[in-house]
């Protein structure tokens, strides 16, 4: 069976109807022409160009396919590309039933999977992600591929993921491993259970080797699971590492100063006091448009207060008024903090 494909560039035009002989890669603007796809092994899309050249490009690198041969596949990737991911979800699994290949087969599940992993749908996508990561032999591409989000508290998908996973976690693919716990941590905290995200949470500090950086979801577990010192120690590994996106540091810098904050409450030591004034003050300099960044300049300014510096202190709130213009509460909240340094 012939088959065409067109792969998107990732920062390219909104879908549109593209030729099905052409492929374009993620990596590369310059387009492939007239390819006709022949297999899809170790996560490896093959295909020949118009001259008779076979190439191989890793799964990981296309963005969208359009298949000749498929009008339900080059939709469902249409709806993958725009965010559409349960309609996506149906139109791979209608494809996947009528494909013949067993490598188009296979094609279509994983990228049904891409699909389901962006959607409520934790119990589903747990059991496919897991199938296919044992399938592949815990290839990087499709552990990367685990499941970021829980369904809401008391549903039959998040109980049915945490079935799984708990079955699945003993493993000694210790990259396979981690990816489970972190999901668990995600979907016990969904669920309102602290106790058991923290519990996950501290086996991934357990298995934090120097070049990992615990991911945030399990940081903020420790955090809610008063495991502070151990959340501490976390944060300050990971950071040594470099592995944490610059768009995940204001969250990092502002879970560690709470922590700080909650075991200097326990200990009264001013050290840790002064450690989490700056690292709030980190989030509102080097941070000022994040989410985290009113509440961390209100935190310093609090303990500025309690360090009686309160010349400081009034000039944090102060910040706030003049920067957070739009956000009323906060700024209620550092009116009614300035006057009370009066």
């Amino acid at each position: 069976m012939r088959t065409f494909a067109v792969i998107m560039m990732l920062l390219g035009a909104p879908a549109a109807w593209v030729r099905a002989d052409d492929i374009t890669l993620t990596t590369t603007r310059i387009p492939w022409r007239a390819v006709t796809i022949t297999d899809f092994r170790d996560m490896r899309v093959c295909f020949t160009t118009d001259n008779g050249v076979k190439k191989e490009k890793p799964l990981g690198e296309i963005r969208q396919i359009a298949m000749s041969s498929s009008a339900d596949f080059t939709k469902a990737e249409e709806m993958l590309a725009k965010g559409q991911y349960e309609q996506a979800v149906e139109l791979y699994t209608k494809a996947g039933r009528q494909f013949d290949q067993p490598w188009q087969k296979k094609l279509s599940g994983y990228r049904r999977l891409a699909a389901v992993c962006n959607t409520v749908l934790i119990g589903t996508a747990a059991d496919d992600w897991l199938a296919m990561a044992k399938e592949s032999h815990y290839d990087r591409t499709v552990l990367d591929m685990v499941p970021a989000k829980a369904d809401k508290k008391g549903s039959a998908q998040n109980a049915a993921a945490i079935k799984s996973l708990a079955a699945a976690q003993k493993t000694e693919n210790r990259d396979f491993q981690r990816c489970i716990w972190t999901l668990l941590v995600t979907i016990h905290t969904a669920e309102g259970d602290g106790d058991k995200a923290a519990e996950y949470a501290r086996k991934l500090v357990g298995e934090q080797a120097d070049a990992n950086a615990l991911p945030i979801n399990a940081l903020r577990a420790l955090l809610e699971g008063n495991k502070l010192d151990e959340c501490i120690a976390a944060v300050y590994k990971g950071l040594k590492t470099d592995k944490y996106k610059d768009a995940d540091l204001p969250e990092v810098f502002f879970i560690l100063a709470q922590a700080q904050l909650a075991r200097h409450a326990r200990s009264s030591d001013q050290a840790l006091l002064v450690e989490a004034g700056l690292n709030f003050m980190r989030v509102a300099v080097f941070y000022p448009s994040s989410r985290q960044a009113p509440e961390a300049l209100f935190n310093a300014g609090q303990i500025n207060r309690k360090l009686n510096n309160k010349a400081a202190a009034r000039a944090a709130f102060q910040k706030i008024i003049e920067t957070y213009t739009t956000d009323e509460a906060i700024i209620a909240r550092a009116k009614e903090a300035i006057a009370s340094l009066n």
